[in-house]
């Protein structure tokens, strides 16, 4: 039986679109589907560091810019090394990647509105 991935395509893209802590989330799914769920904590630790990582390391210029930074090289990094390391070769049916990516939009905005209710105390 084939195992079901989320598509390089995909987490390149939702990576791009939106945080390597979504890419992580997928790209960890994939892996606890070949045997190698041991990896799942780092990856999605380093998903969470890696914007941290990148402000870090381009302070002082724009925000967005940085985020751009960090999801250009967040989905290089998931989409090119790791998956070339890790899951290329197998055989793998596609998985639809729209509920991850919705419940993790939902989080973000739910985060956003506990931040904009919280700042008006």
């Amino acid at each position: 039986m084939k195992p079901k991935f989320y598509s390089k395509a995909a987490i390149g893209i939702l990576t791009l679109l939106f945080s390597p802590f979504l890419g992580s989330i997928l790209f960890a799914n994939n892996l606890k589907e070949v045997g190698k769920s041991k990896l799942n904590p780092y990856f999605l630790i380093a998903g969470i560091f890696w914007l941290f990582i990148v402000k870090l390391l381009t302070n002082g210029i724009n925000p967005l810019l940085q985020l751009g930074i960090a999801n250009v090289t967040g989905s290089s990094l998931l989409t090119y090394y790791f998956w070339d390391k890790y899951l290329a070769g197998h055989d793998y049916e596609t998985k639809s990647f729209w509920k991850p990516t919705l419940i993790f939009l939902a989080a973000c905005v739910g985060l956003i509105l506990l931040q904009i209710l919280t700042s008006r105390i």
